[in-house]
């Protein structure tokens, strides 16, 4: 996350951001008492003794022997087709467009026009490195679109002319959707708007900001941006913009954005330089706020599906963090302590249950549970950090690869290579499955 030292106003804040897990189920409801086996012994963490969830078979959709890209970065699913975006062999940020029912490739980002017009003038990617470096899947119930950042670029093919002639459009930031299904430009959206590079009052640091996308769902993008201005010092803009239009739907330069989950904005009111403050959670068609919690020394941690945590700092240890429900901010699940390692939900039978690790034994905690119950791995599995939780399993990396455990601890999947991503609930897609080299889509039965 390299980009977050060209805002020079953002980069202390923006620290928190690099750290927020974006993983996790939600759970709405809490279930009756809990069964007698989940009840913690007086003499110190009970095992788990319920049920053991089925074990994972994971059948081949397809497989492609030749793989055009050297790395996976991040991979989505909208609709029919995956949007794979990584490098290749010269380490060139690049983006695949497959068909997830075959593993067809559709077209990369060599197929989009040379030159976007955003209306203003030509533009190029918002980066030196290609349009791969900044680009985000939406689903616009259109097929999907593809959500890039771009800066103006005037005179990309004559520098000379641009250093000799006044050029006024020098420093346009914005968006530009390319529909998924005909590479067509959807819409264009001016997040920053040209200066003039002559004017006497355009400041040399301001005409350097860019936007920066926070997240994307089907109801909204939700960018940030400086607002510097000459004679005052930068801030921050919180901007949202439809996925389908383009238009700008609200900003606001109180809040400091964290992450978007379907259509609720998670941010920080009055923010501090070490990325923490009062958690906000706002509705991402409005920005109207839906929940002020009462921290004011916390940031936002495991995030997903409906549910998300705080982490609270007060003095030198943090504090037990509550699972919320985002909906509407209900508590639906306390910790006793703040775990220590990674910390993952999930929605199971029981409600919504947190995974983590106390230093190297895996606790569980469901809302009918009355204490974190321990796990007990085989001595097969060493421990190892926790990625993601879906239902009755939690995925780890461990030395033997990536592994889903249920909450007793057992192994419930082969071994995947480190390199596996999961794709919503069903799918898995690996690179050197088997030892085959190239890329395999796995359905989760």
């Amino acid at each position: 996350m390299s980009h977050l030292q060209r805002l020079r106003a953002e980069t202390r804040m923006l620290i928190m951001l690099t750290g927020v897990l974006l993983l996790g189920m939600i759970g709405c409801t809490r279930p009756g008492p809990p069964p007698a086996w989940q009840t913690p012994s007086p003499t110190g963490t009970a095992d788990y003794a319920g049920p053991a969830a089925p074990r994972l078979r994971l059948s081949e959709v397809w497989h492609r022997d030749r793989a055009e890209l050297k790395s996976v970065a991040e991979v989505s699913k909208i609709g029919p087709r995956l949007v794979l975006r990584g490098s290749d062999a010269d380490d060139r940020g690049t983006i695949m467009i497959i068909d997830a029912a075959t593993g067809a490739v559709l077209w990369d980002d060599t197929s989009l026009p040379a030159e976007l017009s955003t209306g203003l003038g030509p533009v190029g990617p918002g980066s030196g490195k290609g349009w791969a470096d900044g680009a985000w899947a939406a689903d616009d119930g259109r097929g999907g679109v593809l959500i890039l950042a771009y800066h103006l670029k005037p005179c990309a093919d004559d520098p000379e002319r641009c250093q000799s002639s006044r050029v006024t459009r020098t420093a346009g930031h914005g968006l530009v959707a390319v529909s998924l299904t005909d590479r067509s430009v959807r819409w264009t959206s001016e997040i920053i708007p040209s200066r003039d590079r002559d004017r006497e009052d355009a400041d040399p640091e301001a005409l350097r900001l860019k936007q920066r996308v926070i997240g994307v769902s089907v109801s909204v993008i939700i960018a940030m941006t400086s607002t510097a201005a000459p004679g005052r010092d930068p801030g921050l803009a919180t901007i949202a913009v439809d996925p389908v239009t383009g238009q700008e739907l609200w900003r606001t330069e109180q809040l400091l954005p964290s992450a978007v989950e379907g259509d609720r904005v998670l941010a920080l009111a009055s923010p501090t330089e070490i990325g923490t403050g009062t958690p906000v959670v706002l509705d991402a068609r409005s920005g109207s706020e839906i929940v002020r919690l009462p921290d004011r020394d916390a940031a936002w941690s495991a995030i997903g599906d409906g549910l998300a945590t705080i982490t609270r700092t007060r003095g030198d240890e943090p504090e037990p963090p509550p699972v919320i429900e985002l909906a509407d901010g209900r508590t639906v699940l306390d910790l006793p302590r703040s775990p220590l390692g990674s910390l993952v939900l999930s929605r199971s039978a029981t409600g919504p249950v947190a995974w983590w690790y106390d230093d190297e034994v895996l606790l569980t905690q469901s809302a009918g549970d009355l204490a974190p119950l321990r796990a007990s791995p085989p001595d097969t599995v060493e421990p190892g950090a926790l990625l993601s939780a879906r239902g009755d399993y939690a995925w780890a990396e461990t030395p033997q690869g990536q592994l889903a455990l249920d909450r007793t601890g057992q192994i419930r999947s082969d071994p995947l290579p480190d390199s596996a991503q999961l794709i919503g609930n069903d799918l898995i897609l690996v690179d050197g499955f088997n030892g085959k080299p190239g890329l395999t889509l796995l359905r989760i039965a």
